[in-house]
């Protein structure tokens, strides 16, 4: 997902600024591609600790945890990276920008406590929705309305 964002985004002269979905933050969040400097994001039902959420969802889903342990091994060392090393969480604090999350608190796949937490960062606020999920909260008036005001600062 990295490598396909950069590659996008090394063909663009200027952007002025992002949103992203779900796992796409996260990979947002771990590009440090020179366009995206200083640009205010939003992050939509964000995925921010995201390996600790990704071993919980397949773990859940009744997979082989051996079998996915091993994929992520496989995929680790094609890419020169551990899936530990992804730390959106972390690179979310780092950023100066002004990133504002949209998350519903009801949301089953992406923790509503850890957009929360992230409120700690005076550079991020968070625009909580009820009764939307993970994927209904894409169509909201709460996103809209995050989407005008960032626009209206352009």
């Amino acid at each position: 997902f990295l490598n396909a964002l950069d590659g996008i985004l090394i063909h663009q002269d200027e952007i002025e600024g992002v949103i992203a979905h779900s796992m796409c933050g996260a990979t947002l969040l771990e590009s440090d591609h020179v366009c995206l400097h200083g640009k205010p994001i939003i992050l939509v039902a964000p995925v921010l600790k995201y390996w600790e959420n990704l071993f919980g969802t397949v773990e859940a889903s009744g997979y082989s945890m051996k079998l996915f342990h091993a994929v992520v091994e496989d995929v680790g060392k094609r890419y020169n990276t551990t899936i530990e090393s992804i730390d959106p969480f972390e690179k979310l604090a780092q950023r100066q920008s002004p990133i504002t999350i949209v998350h519903d608190r009801g949301d089953k796949f992406a923790p509503f406590s850890v957009s929360e937490l992230a409120t700690e960062f005076s550079h991020v606020s968070l625009v909580a929705t009820e009764g939307l999920g993970h994927g209904r909260v894409l169509k909201s008036d709460p996103l809209k309305e995050a989407f005008l005001r960032i626009a209206d600062k352009a």
